[in-house]
Protein backbone atom coordinates (compact mmCIF):
# COMPACT_ATOMS: atom_id res chain seq x y z
CA UNK A 1 0.00 0.00 0.00
CA UNK A 2 1.37 3.62 -0.56
CA UNK A 3 1.15 5.93 1.74
CA UNK A 4 -0.91 9.22 0.51
CA UNK A 5 0.60 12.37 -0.15
CA UNK A 6 0.45 15.64 1.87
CA UNK A 7 -1.66 18.37 1.03
CA UNK A 8 -0.37 21.59 2.16
CA UNK A 9 -3.19 24.46 2.68
CA UNK A 10 -2.04 28.23 2.69
CA UNK A 11 -4.35 31.13 3.84
CA UNK A 12 -3.15 34.79 3.56
CA UNK A 13 -4.74 38.01 4.42
CA UNK A 14 -2.66 39.46 1.37
CA UNK A 15 -4.04 39.87 -2.39
CA UNK A 16 -0.82 38.10 -3.98
CA UNK A 17 2.15 36.54 -2.62
CA UNK A 18 4.92 33.87 -4.28
CA UNK A 19 5.16 30.40 -2.91
CA UNK A 20 8.04 28.20 -3.16
CA UNK A 21 8.08 24.88 -2.17
CA UNK A 22 12.19 23.47 -2.10
CA UNK A 23 13.26 26.69 -3.50
CA UNK A 24 10.93 26.21 -6.70
CA UNK A 25 8.17 28.25 -7.40
CA UNK A 26 4.36 27.05 -6.88
CA UNK A 27 2.21 30.05 -8.28
CA UNK A 28 0.75 32.93 -5.86
CA UNK A 29 -2.07 33.11 -4.13
CA UNK A 30 -5.64 33.42 -5.29
CA UNK A 31 -7.88 35.51 -3.18
CA UNK A 32 -5.88 34.51 -0.18
CA UNK A 33 -5.46 31.32 -0.47
CA UNK A 34 -3.19 28.43 -2.16
CA UNK A 35 -3.45 24.50 -2.21
CA UNK A 36 -0.43 22.51 -2.61
CA UNK A 37 -1.60 19.11 -3.34
CA UNK A 38 0.69 15.83 -4.02
CA UNK A 39 3.37 16.88 -1.52
CA UNK A 40 5.60 14.06 -1.68
CA UNK A 41 7.49 12.29 1.62
CA UNK A 42 10.32 13.31 3.03
CA UNK A 43 11.59 16.94 4.02
CA UNK A 44 10.47 20.54 2.13
CA UNK A 45 11.18 24.07 2.42
CA UNK A 46 7.87 26.10 2.66
CA UNK A 47 8.39 29.86 1.52
CA UNK A 48 6.13 32.63 1.12
CA UNK A 49 6.85 35.95 -0.32
CA UNK A 50 5.12 39.87 -0.59
CA UNK A 51 7.95 42.28 0.16
CA UNK A 52 8.46 43.31 3.09
CA UNK A 53 6.70 40.32 4.61
CA UNK A 54 7.97 36.96 4.44
CA UNK A 55 7.85 33.60 5.90
CA UNK A 56 9.82 29.91 6.19
CA UNK A 57 8.55 26.84 7.01
CA UNK A 58 10.37 23.75 7.11
CA UNK A 59 8.51 20.87 7.27
CA UNK A 60 8.77 16.63 7.21
CA UNK A 61 5.81 15.00 5.63
CA UNK A 62 6.42 11.27 6.58
CA UNK A 63 4.89 8.25 5.31
CA UNK A 64 1.43 7.50 7.06
CA UNK A 65 1.81 9.97 9.76
CA UNK A 66 0.76 13.68 10.10
CA UNK A 67 3.56 16.31 8.98
CA UNK A 68 5.78 17.73 11.83
CA UNK A 69 7.53 20.82 11.85
CA UNK A 70 11.27 20.71 11.34
CA UNK A 71 12.75 23.99 12.48
CA UNK A 72 10.79 26.72 14.54
CA UNK A 73 8.11 28.78 11.87
CA UNK A 74 10.70 32.18 10.86
CA UNK A 75 8.12 34.85 10.11
CA UNK A 76 9.08 38.65 8.94
CA UNK A 77 5.90 40.95 8.60
CA UNK A 78 3.45 37.53 8.61
CA UNK A 79 1.76 36.26 12.08
CA UNK A 80 1.36 32.26 11.62
CA UNK A 81 -0.54 29.92 13.04
CA UNK A 82 0.40 26.09 11.27
CA UNK A 83 -1.54 23.02 11.80
CA UNK A 84 -0.75 19.68 10.92
CA UNK A 85 -3.19 17.51 10.38
CA UNK A 86 -3.90 13.15 10.14
CA UNK A 87 -7.11 11.71 11.12
CA UNK A 88 -7.40 12.00 14.70
CA UNK A 89 -3.77 12.96 15.23
CA UNK A 90 -3.47 17.33 14.73
CA UNK A 91 -0.59 19.67 16.48
CA UNK A 92 -1.12 23.13 16.70
CA UNK A 93 1.94 25.65 16.10
CA UNK A 94 1.91 29.38 16.38
CA UNK A 95 4.90 32.58 15.82
CA UNK A 96 3.30 33.60 19.21
CA UNK A 97 4.21 31.35 21.56
CA UNK A 98 2.30 31.25 25.23
CA UNK A 99 -0.95 31.56 23.37
CA UNK A 100 -4.45 29.85 25.07
CA UNK A 101 -5.70 28.03 22.59
CA UNK A 102 -9.71 26.88 22.84
CA UNK A 103 -11.33 24.07 20.18
CA UNK A 104 -15.19 24.30 19.38
CA UNK A 105 -15.10 26.57 22.81
CA UNK A 106 -12.90 24.14 25.14
CA UNK A 107 -9.89 24.89 26.00
CA UNK A 108 -7.15 22.96 25.57
CA UNK A 109 -3.75 24.55 26.50
CA UNK A 110 -1.08 27.02 25.54
CA UNK A 111 0.75 26.89 22.25
CA UNK A 112 4.56 26.78 23.64
CA UNK A 113 7.57 26.54 21.51
CA UNK A 114 7.41 22.91 20.91
CA UNK A 115 3.62 23.08 19.52
CA UNK A 116 0.26 21.58 21.25
CA UNK A 117 -0.90 18.47 20.81
CA UNK A 118 -4.89 19.03 19.93
CA UNK A 119 -7.42 16.36 21.08
CA UNK A 120 -9.46 14.17 18.44
CA UNK A 121 -11.89 15.73 16.10
CA UNK A 122 -14.74 14.33 13.96
CA UNK A 123 -13.92 14.92 10.25
CA UNK A 124 -15.37 18.15 8.84
CA UNK A 125 -14.65 22.20 10.45
CA UNK A 126 -14.15 23.27 13.49
CA UNK A 127 -13.17 26.63 15.31
CA UNK A 128 -9.88 27.13 16.66
CA UNK A 129 -9.36 30.26 18.87
CA UNK A 130 -6.30 31.38 19.55
CA UNK A 131 -5.42 34.30 22.28
CA UNK A 132 -7.26 36.18 24.45
CA UNK A 133 -8.74 39.87 24.20
CA UNK A 134 -7.76 42.11 20.98
CA UNK A 135 -5.16 39.98 20.56
CA UNK A 136 -8.05 36.87 20.02
CA UNK A 137 -7.94 34.98 16.48
CA UNK A 138 -10.43 32.87 15.19
CA UNK A 139 -9.44 30.40 12.88
CA UNK A 140 -11.25 27.81 10.75
CA UNK A 141 -9.33 23.97 10.62
CA UNK A 142 -10.74 21.29 8.18
CA UNK A 143 -10.07 17.97 9.98
CA UNK A 144 -9.81 14.71 7.47
CA UNK A 145 -8.09 11.94 6.48
CA UNK A 146 -5.50 13.14 4.32
CA UNK A 147 -2.14 14.10 5.86
CA UNK A 148 -2.52 18.17 5.61
CA UNK A 149 -0.37 21.14 6.65
CA UNK A 150 -2.72 23.98 7.19
CA UNK A 151 -0.77 27.32 7.30
CA UNK A 152 -2.49 30.84 8.13
CA UNK A 153 -0.34 33.82 7.48
CA UNK A 154 -1.32 37.24 8.79
CA UNK A 155 0.12 41.12 8.15
CA UNK A 156 -2.32 42.40 10.31
CA UNK A 157 -5.09 44.49 7.30
CA UNK A 158 -8.03 45.67 8.66
CA UNK A 159 -10.23 42.57 6.48
CA UNK A 160 -11.40 39.76 7.54
CA UNK A 161 -12.70 35.97 6.22
CA UNK A 162 -16.17 34.71 5.43
CA UNK A 163 -17.02 30.97 5.18
CA UNK A 164 -20.32 29.82 4.37
CA UNK A 165 -21.52 26.53 4.75
CA UNK A 166 -24.31 25.01 2.99
CA UNK A 167 -23.88 21.47 3.20
CA UNK A 168 -24.08 21.47 -0.45
CA UNK A 169 -21.94 21.98 -3.71
CA UNK A 170 -23.04 23.98 -6.30
CA UNK A 171 -24.50 26.51 -4.51
CA UNK A 172 -24.37 30.80 -5.72
CA UNK A 173 -23.65 32.65 -2.72
CA UNK A 174 -24.54 36.33 -2.65
CA UNK A 175 -23.29 39.42 -0.66
CA UNK A 176 -25.35 42.15 -0.45
CA UNK A 177 -27.13 41.40 -3.44
CA UNK A 178 -23.47 40.68 -5.16
CA UNK A 179 -23.13 37.19 -6.98
CA UNK A 180 -19.60 35.60 -6.22
CA UNK A 181 -17.75 34.18 -8.32
CA UNK A 182 -16.93 31.04 -7.24
CA UNK A 183 -19.45 28.21 -6.15
CA UNK A 184 -19.66 26.01 -3.22
CA UNK A 185 -17.13 23.01 -3.19
CA UNK A 186 -17.41 20.37 -0.50
CA UNK A 187 -20.22 22.15 1.06
CA UNK A 188 -18.90 25.78 1.47
CA UNK A 189 -17.30 28.59 -0.21
CA UNK A 190 -14.15 30.50 1.51
CA UNK A 191 -14.13 34.48 1.06
CA UNK A 192 -11.17 35.83 2.12
CA UNK A 193 -9.71 39.47 2.79
CA UNK A 194 -12.85 41.32 2.95
CA UNK A 195 -13.44 44.67 4.54
CA UNK A 196 -14.14 44.53 8.05
CA UNK A 197 -17.98 45.35 8.32
CA UNK A 198 -21.73 43.95 8.59
CA UNK A 199 -22.90 42.17 4.93
CA UNK A 200 -26.14 40.65 3.66
CA UNK A 201 -25.50 36.72 3.12
CA UNK A 202 -28.06 35.16 0.65
CA UNK A 203 -27.61 31.36 -0.57
CA UNK A 204 -29.14 30.30 -3.90
CA UNK A 205 -29.39 27.28 -5.64
CA UNK A 206 -32.25 25.60 -8.38
CA UNK A 207 -34.40 23.09 -6.74
CA UNK A 208 -34.26 24.89 -3.44
CA UNK A 209 -36.14 27.14 -1.57
CA UNK A 210 -35.15 30.93 -1.37
CA UNK A 211 -33.77 31.64 1.94
CA UNK A 212 -33.84 35.03 3.58
CA UNK A 213 -31.05 37.43 3.80
CA UNK A 214 -28.56 36.30 6.67
CA UNK A 215 -26.55 40.07 8.37
CA UNK A 216 -23.29 38.79 9.18
CA UNK A 217 -20.42 40.80 10.66
CA UNK A 218 -16.70 40.67 10.26
CA UNK A 219 -14.03 40.89 12.57
CA UNK A 220 -10.52 42.00 11.72
CA UNK A 221 -8.57 38.38 11.35
CA UNK A 222 -10.61 36.10 12.04
CA UNK A 223 -12.48 33.22 10.39
CA UNK A 224 -16.27 33.60 10.59
CA UNK A 225 -18.50 30.78 9.98
CA UNK A 226 -21.66 31.28 8.42
CA UNK A 227 -24.17 28.37 8.08
CA UNK A 228 -27.20 27.98 5.26
CA UNK A 229 -29.62 24.82 6.13
CA UNK A 230 -30.93 24.71 2.21
CA UNK A 231 -34.31 23.32 2.13
CA UNK A 232 -36.35 21.45 -0.38
CA UNK A 233 -39.38 22.61 -1.70
CA UNK A 234 -42.19 20.01 -1.36
CA UNK A 235 -43.39 17.89 -3.86
CA UNK A 236 -46.66 16.72 -4.70
CA UNK A 237 -46.93 12.81 -5.90
CA UNK A 238 -49.80 11.02 -7.50
CA UNK A 239 -49.95 7.38 -8.16
CA UNK A 240 -52.58 5.56 -10.33
CA UNK A 241 -54.52 8.84 -11.23
CA UNK A 242 -56.53 8.93 -13.73
CA UNK A 243 -54.34 9.70 -17.06
CA UNK A 244 -55.05 13.22 -18.57
CA UNK A 245 -56.44 14.63 -14.85
CA UNK A 246 -55.24 18.24 -14.82
CA UNK A 247 -53.52 19.11 -11.43
CA UNK A 248 -54.60 22.65 -9.72
CA UNK A 249 -52.75 24.35 -6.90
CA UNK A 250 -54.58 27.30 -5.33
CA UNK A 251 -56.49 27.51 -8.46
CA UNK A 252 -53.28 27.63 -10.40
CA UNK A 253 -52.37 24.45 -13.14
CA UNK A 254 -49.31 22.95 -12.36
CA UNK A 255 -49.74 19.94 -15.14
CA UNK A 256 -51.17 17.03 -16.53
CA UNK A 257 -51.33 13.22 -15.33
CA UNK A 258 -48.90 11.86 -17.01
CA UNK A 259 -50.40 8.09 -19.82
CA UNK A 260 -49.61 5.70 -17.08
CA UNK A 261 -51.05 7.66 -14.33
CA UNK A 262 -48.54 9.54 -12.34
CA UNK A 263 -47.50 13.03 -11.40
CA UNK A 264 -44.57 14.58 -9.33
CA UNK A 265 -44.02 18.47 -9.23
CA UNK A 266 -42.39 21.18 -6.73
CA UNK A 267 -44.54 22.94 -4.44
CA UNK A 268 -44.44 26.02 -2.05
CA UNK A 269 -44.74 25.39 1.69
CA UNK A 270 -47.61 26.04 3.35
CA UNK A 271 -51.14 24.66 3.08
CA UNK A 272 -52.23 24.37 -0.64
CA UNK A 273 -55.97 23.69 -2.14
CA UNK A 274 -55.68 20.87 -4.68
CA UNK A 275 -58.04 20.17 -7.24
CA UNK A 276 -57.94 17.53 -9.64
CA UNK A 277 -59.80 17.90 -12.74
CA UNK A 278 -61.00 16.00 -15.99
CA UNK A 279 -64.09 17.03 -18.63
CA UNK A 280 -66.84 14.32 -17.80
CA UNK A 281 -65.52 13.77 -14.15
CA UNK A 282 -66.18 15.56 -11.00
CA UNK A 283 -63.78 17.81 -9.77
CA UNK A 284 -61.51 16.23 -6.39
CA UNK A 285 -60.75 19.00 -3.82
CA UNK A 286 -57.54 18.30 -1.61
CA UNK A 287 -56.66 20.42 1.48
CA UNK A 288 -52.84 19.67 2.25
CA UNK A 289 -49.99 21.24 4.40
CA UNK A 290 -47.01 21.36 2.39
CA UNK A 291 -43.64 20.82 4.59
CA UNK A 292 -39.87 21.93 3.30
CA UNK A 293 -38.41 18.69 1.94
CA UNK A 294 -41.18 16.51 2.56
CA UNK A 295 -43.69 14.49 0.00
CA UNK A 296 -47.42 14.67 -0.37
CA UNK A 297 -48.40 11.56 -1.67
CA UNK A 298 -51.96 10.74 -3.25
CA UNK A 299 -52.58 6.94 -4.17
CA UNK A 300 -54.98 5.14 -5.54
CA UNK A 301 -58.53 5.84 -4.10
CA UNK A 302 -57.12 9.39 -2.87
CA UNK A 303 -56.54 10.25 -6.79
CA UNK A 304 -59.17 8.85 -8.20
CA UNK A 305 -62.04 10.88 -9.87
CA UNK A 306 -65.73 10.34 -9.88
CA UNK A 307 -67.51 10.06 -13.29
CA UNK A 308 -69.44 13.01 -13.78
CA UNK A 309 -71.77 11.59 -16.26
CA UNK A 310 -74.72 8.94 -16.40
CA UNK A 311 -75.94 6.46 -18.59
CA UNK A 312 -79.53 5.95 -19.56
CA UNK A 313 -80.88 2.86 -21.38
CA UNK A 314 -84.03 2.91 -23.15
CA UNK A 315 -86.62 0.91 -23.67
CA UNK A 316 -89.27 2.36 -26.26
CA UNK A 317 -92.57 1.08 -27.20
CA UNK A 318 -92.73 0.86 -30.17
CA UNK A 319 -89.42 0.26 -31.04
CA UNK A 320 -90.03 2.48 -34.35
CA UNK A 321 -90.55 5.78 -32.51
CA UNK A 322 -88.91 8.92 -32.97
CA UNK A 323 -87.54 9.93 -29.45
CA UNK A 324 -86.07 13.27 -28.90
CA UNK A 325 -84.26 14.92 -25.50
CA UNK A 326 -83.70 18.21 -24.15
CA UNK A 327 -82.31 19.53 -21.30
CA UNK A 328 -83.02 22.97 -19.66
CA UNK A 329 -84.01 25.67 -22.23
CA UNK A 330 -81.70 24.25 -25.01
CA UNK A 331 -83.45 22.92 -28.44
CA UNK A 332 -84.63 18.87 -28.14
CA UNK A 333 -82.44 16.68 -30.10
CA UNK A 334 -83.17 13.20 -31.76
CA UNK A 335 -81.93 10.70 -30.27
CA UNK A 336 -80.16 7.52 -32.34
CA UNK A 337 -79.53 4.28 -30.08
CA UNK A 338 -81.06 2.88 -26.60
CA UNK A 339 -78.07 3.95 -24.79
CA UNK A 340 -77.17 7.83 -23.90
CA UNK A 341 -74.12 8.98 -21.80
CA UNK A 342 -74.69 12.09 -20.41
CA UNK A 343 -73.47 15.14 -17.90
CA UNK A 344 -75.48 15.20 -14.58
CA UNK A 345 -78.98 16.96 -14.55
CA UNK A 346 -82.20 16.80 -15.91
CA UNK A 347 -83.34 15.64 -19.29
CA UNK A 348 -86.60 15.60 -21.04
CA UNK A 349 -87.32 12.94 -23.42
CA UNK A 350 -90.11 12.93 -25.77
CA UNK A 351 -91.33 10.36 -28.32
CA UNK A 352 -94.31 9.95 -31.15
CA UNK A 353 -94.91 7.51 -33.94
CA UNK A 354 -98.03 6.93 -35.92
CA UNK A 355 -101.45 5.77 -34.52
CA UNK A 356 -99.57 5.91 -30.78
CA UNK A 357 -100.21 9.31 -29.05
CA UNK A 358 -97.40 11.97 -28.09
CA UNK A 359 -95.00 11.38 -24.94
CA UNK A 360 -92.47 13.06 -22.37
CA UNK A 361 -90.74 11.97 -19.36
CA UNK A 362 -88.37 13.93 -17.72
CA UNK A 363 -85.27 12.20 -15.97
CA UNK A 364 -82.66 12.84 -13.72
CA UNK A 365 -78.94 11.58 -14.75
CA UNK A 366 -76.51 10.79 -11.61
CA UNK A 367 -72.80 10.76 -12.35
CA UNK A 368 -71.29 6.62 -12.25
CA UNK A 369 -75.09 5.50 -12.62
CA UNK A 370 -77.13 3.87 -15.26
CA UNK A 371 -80.38 4.18 -15.46
CA UNK A 372 -83.22 2.06 -17.85
CA UNK A 373 -85.84 4.25 -18.61
CA UNK A 374 -88.89 2.26 -20.09
CA UNK A 375 -91.06 5.08 -22.74
CA UNK A 376 -94.41 3.20 -23.62
CA UNK A 377 -96.75 4.96 -26.27
CA UNK A 378 -100.18 4.71 -26.10
CA UNK A 379 -102.27 3.70 -29.17
CA UNK A 380 -104.65 6.66 -30.37
CA UNK A 381 -108.24 5.80 -30.11
CA UNK A 382 -110.38 5.67 -33.30
CA UNK A 383 -112.29 7.96 -34.20
CA UNK A 384 -116.62 6.91 -34.33
CA UNK A 385 -117.43 6.92 -37.55
CA UNK A 386 -119.83 9.35 -39.10
CA UNK A 387 -123.13 7.51 -39.90
CA UNK A 388 -125.59 9.31 -42.31
CA UNK A 389 -129.28 7.77 -42.76
CA UNK A 390 -132.19 6.26 -40.95
CA UNK A 391 -131.08 2.89 -40.65
CA UNK A 392 -130.60 2.92 -36.86
CA UNK A 393 -133.81 3.98 -35.91
CA UNK A 394 -136.96 2.29 -34.87
CA UNK A 395 -139.41 2.10 -37.93
CA UNK A 396 -136.94 3.21 -40.89
CA UNK A 397 -139.43 2.89 -43.40
CA UNK A 398 -141.31 6.37 -41.46
CA UNK A 399 -138.22 8.46 -42.86
CA UNK A 400 -138.66 10.01 -46.34
CA UNK A 401 -135.10 11.58 -47.68
CA UNK A 402 -135.66 15.60 -48.21
CA UNK A 403 -132.65 16.84 -48.70
CA UNK A 404 -129.72 16.97 -47.12
CA UNK A 405 -132.44 15.23 -44.14
CA UNK A 406 -135.25 13.24 -43.65
CA UNK A 407 -138.62 13.71 -42.54
CA UNK A 408 -141.22 11.58 -40.56
CA UNK A 409 -144.93 12.56 -40.04
CA UNK A 410 -146.35 11.87 -36.74
CA UNK A 411 -146.05 12.00 -33.26
CA UNK A 412 -145.86 9.50 -30.47
CA UNK A 413 -142.23 8.89 -29.85
CA UNK A 414 -139.32 8.80 -32.32
CA UNK A 415 -136.74 6.14 -31.00
CA UNK A 416 -132.95 5.40 -31.84
CA UNK A 417 -132.14 1.79 -31.07
CA UNK A 418 -130.36 0.91 -27.81
CA UNK A 419 -127.37 -0.94 -29.38
CA UNK A 420 -124.59 -0.38 -29.35
CA UNK A 421 -124.56 1.12 -25.74
CA UNK A 422 -121.55 3.01 -26.05
CA UNK A 423 -119.86 5.95 -27.76
CA UNK A 424 -121.00 9.47 -28.77
CA UNK A 425 -124.42 10.01 -30.94
CA UNK A 426 -125.39 13.59 -31.90
CA UNK A 427 -128.82 14.04 -33.83
CA UNK A 428 -130.64 17.10 -34.95
CA UNK A 429 -134.46 17.20 -35.09
CA UNK A 430 -136.27 20.40 -36.75
CA UNK A 431 -139.67 21.22 -36.90
CA UNK A 432 -141.30 22.15 -40.83
CA UNK A 433 -141.86 25.47 -39.20
CA UNK A 434 -137.58 26.10 -38.76
CA UNK A 435 -137.32 25.78 -35.42
CA UNK A 436 -135.82 22.78 -33.85
CA UNK A 437 -134.66 21.17 -30.70
CA UNK A 438 -131.40 19.38 -30.17
CA UNK A 439 -130.64 16.12 -27.76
Amino acid sequence: MQPLACTVRLYTDLETATVWLDDQPRGEFQAGQLVLANVAVGKHILRVSSAPSEAVVSFEAPPGAPPTLAEPITVKGFTAVMVSNLGGRRRLHASVSSAKAALDGRPVGEVRPGGLALPDLAAGTHELVLGEGEAQRKLLLEAGAVPTLTVFLHTGRDVGTLVVSTGEDGVQVLLDGKPQSRLTQRGQLRLPNLPVKTYGVRVTKEGYLEEPEQLVRLRKGDDTRWSFQLRAPPALVLQGALPGTQVVVDRNVIGTVSSGGSFSAKVLPGPHTLELRKEQHKTRRIQRDFQPGAEVRLNGGEAALQSATGILKLDVTPTGAQVSIRSGREAARPVSGNALMLPEGSYTLSARAPGYLDSSLTVEVVGGETRNVELALSRERAKPASRRGMADWEQPADWVQDGQGFTRTGGEFVCFRPTPTTGVFNFTAQFSKNSFCQR
